[in-house]
């Protein structure tokens, strides 16, 4: 499919493509070669404005590594994408193009945001609900008002992927709030270059948990910082592997966060082990206390384990965590939509005290459903749709939970004849 250009758009005239059942089974398949020349694409778009994308998947050409499920050139304006699936990589690729909205979409391969230069950025980039497995994650070079919202971020396997975000020479305000990350990458937010005045960078509410090559947030060159109820596991333990890694970075400010790690250059965290390690310039402190009165930093930080109710999801027990933060209006809510206590929030990206027992079991125990009631399912090659009036779970407690439907999202595992 080539658009282009599609001239004398607008707001008013909006062009939507859709899939009639809205459920991933109408598929665009990458038969075009644009020009004649590789890479294929299945979705090529320049010089559109004005189009909508919902419910439908772009596929790949299999055996292909050049090909990409979406291409983007030239000035392209309000393009948004919703419900979709994108079999191989996304990319946006030239100067002029803003007002690009990717929601509740999935990535099988990465998402490139490119622009041309400083003075000609990709601006007003919208990410939210997507879900990335086992592949690249979100690239952006040159871009402007960035907001990722919700995203979440798996890699199951050992392949180690480069960064999970990958941000640099950005403009503007940068926003990475309510993700979730977990598996093996080299970096997990990797963000450099960020300078200027008007740089702001928010980065609120996370759970980043992996084995990363490097760091779990990398900071290089950076403006005007500000880390707030961010949950950090860094499982590798090396010489330059840590929870934050800074250089260069002015006007940082940290709140509220759990940072864990294996090894603890340049920053400070609670280990695995239960030590303690940070250096400053060429001293090393062995102690939170001797570090604490030599930096004048961390004067409402604690050094304890949070004790963790579950490996998978961070949720910290140790009631010298619970409402013990600093009230941050801006953050009013935690991760899973859950309203923060207002003079006294938990630390970390989970406000453990307003989190249902239903759910708080779903994160940490093993559930077992008993019953759902008028389901209705299909069964397609992409994709599961479950529709139920209501559902029962049993926790391993022996608890009953009854859910009423609809159901915004399960995360779960399934097999099929032992499979």
């Amino acid at each position: 499919l080539v658009l282009t250009p599609y001239e004398g758009m607008g707001q008013q005239n909006l062009v939507t493509w859709k899939s009639v059942a809205n459920n991933y089974t109408e598929v665009i398949i990458n038969q075009y070669d644009q020009l004649g020349s590789s890479p294929e694409n299945s979705l090529y778009i320049s010089d559109v404005e004005a189009m909508h994308f919902e419910g439908i998947t772009f596929e790949e050409e299999p055996g292909s590594l050049l090909d990409y499920s979406v291409i983007m050139d030239g000035n392209c304006s309000s393009i948004n994408f919703k419900n979709c699936r994108f079999d191989g990589p996304f990319k946006c690729n030239d100067f002029g193009t803003h007002h690009i909205v990717l929601d509740s979409c999935r990535s099988l391969h990465g998402l490139y945001f490119y622009g041309n230069s400083p003075a000609t950025p990709l601006e007003n980039i919208i990410i939210k609900n997507h879900l990335i497995n086992n592949s690249s994650g979100i690239n952006l070079q040159y871009v402007g008002n960035v907001s990722i919202d919700r995203c979440t971020f798996l890699n199951d396997t050992e392949v180690s992927i480069s960064s999970a975000i990958d941000l640099s020479y950005g403009s503007d305000s940068v926003v990475i709030k309510n993700c979730y990350l977990k598996g093996k990458y080299d970096y997990g937010f990797n963000l450099e270059n960020l300078e200027g005045v008007d740089n702001q960078v928010l980065i609120a509410n996370n759970s980043i948990d992996g084995r990363f090559s490097n760091s779990a947030i990398s900071l290089n060159y950076c403006d005007s910082i500000n880390l707030i109820h961010n949950t950090i596991r860094q499982q590798t333990n090396g010489s330059n592997q840590s929870g934050i890694y800074f250089k260069g970075v002015n006007n940082r400010s940290i709140n509220n966060c759990i940072i864990i790690s294996g090894q603890l250059t340049p920053y400070y965290n609670f280990n695995n082990q239960g030590q303690f390690l940070a250096q400053i310039g060429s001293i090393i402190y062995n102690t939170f206390n001797t570090y604490n009165q030599a930096s004048n930093q961390d004067i409402h930080s604690t050094f304890i384990n949070p004790n963790f109710l579950s490996n998978d999801f961070l949720v910290p027990s140790n009631p010298l965590i619970l409402n013990t933060g600093l009230a941050y209006p801006p953050i009013p809510i935690d991760i899973l939509n859950f309203q923060r206590n207002s003079n006294t929030p938990t630390i970390g990206c989970f406000e453990t005290d307003a989190i249902p027992p239903l759910l708080t079991d779903t994160l940490t125990k093993d559930l077992k459903v008993t019953g759902i009631t008028n389901q209705q399912l299909s069964i397609g090659e992409n994709y599961i749709n479950i529709e139920f009036t209501s559902m029962e779970i049993l926790s391993t407690g022996n608890q009953f939970y009854s859910y009423e439907g609809p159901i915004d999202s399960i995360y779960f595992t399934y097999s099929v004849n032992n499979v």
